[in-house]
């Protein structure tokens, strides 16, 4: 896992470098990293459901960012 995210670190350090941080590439590493941040979940199922929302929410703000697609409470 810690090469994964190494990678993920440095891939994401050249798109700034090279001023892409708005492009597909910058986002799905962003979303692949929030995606490994579920290992940190509980496994006994006792998070409430906004917390569920949060995490999920984050991902999906991510793959809409810049589109049309407007996500609503």
């Amino acid at each position: 896992m810690n090469e994964a995210l190494y990678y993920i670190q440095i891939e994401k350090a050249k798109l700034c470098k090279n001023n892409e941080r708005r492009g597909d590439r910058y986002a799905i590493l962003s979303i692949v990293r929030s995606i490994e941040d579920t290992e940190l979940w509980s496994k006994c199922g006792d998070e409430q459901e906004l917390t569920f929302y949060r995490r999920f929410a984050s991902i999906m703000d991510v793959m809409f960012k810049g589109s049309e697609v407007i996500l609503s409470e």
